[in-house]
């Protein structure tokens, strides 16, 4: 009778301290999305390397998940031509806090000097430096790219993974 006491005492108290802790987690309200300039280094089909701009803002905001739209500059390195291609796209991303960080995702679009087309997604988590503006950012993402056929850029469709990694400023 002790032993089972004892066993239903420990098991409140674990339940309690529990419950605190979910309380305490599931009340934690997130800060606003803001303004967001986005910089860093980019890949396409994984090996094409490049540089990335982006601007980012809030559209809504619904509890802990907030919806922004980002408009992106990709610059891409393609062997033999000795030049950069610029990239140009835009990207609706859902994010939200997920313990000490944040996930955020959603679909893009992009073009290639209006010749190639990218429609895909990415999926990439980011955190601040400490409690200021700046932070950092990794992302995975996936396009199908479709030609226009009328460009020797490309013809059909094909996937074009990349990634991207850099730091964010807050406005």
């Amino acid at each position: 009778m002790k032993k089972l006491r004892g066993t239903l005492l420990s098991l409140a108290a674990l339940t309690s301290l529990a419950a605190g802790a979910q309380t305490t987690f599931s009340t934690t309200v997130p800060e606003r999305e803001r303004v967001t300039l986005w910089a860093g280094l980019s890949t396409e089909f994984i090996v094409l390397p490049g540089l990335h701009l982006g601007l980012s803002g809030p559209i809504a905001q619904a509890g802990a998940t907030s919806v922004s739209l980002r408009g992106t500059l990709d610059t891409i390195g393609v062997p033999g031509l000795d030049a950069f291609l610029p990239v140009v796209g835009a990207d609706l991303l859902l994010s939200r806090p997920v313990g000490p960080v944040t996930i955020y995702g959603g679909p893009g679009v992009a073009t290639l000097l209006g010749a190639v087309w990218g429609v895909g997604g990415t999926v990439g988590v980011r955190d601040r430096f400490g409690a200021g503006r700046v932070g950092w950012f990794g992302e995975a993402r996936a396009r199908y790219i479709v030609g226009s056929g009328t460009s020797d850029l490309a013809s059909g469709i094909v996937v074009s993974p990349g990634l991207r990694a850099g730091v964010t400023y807050r406005f």
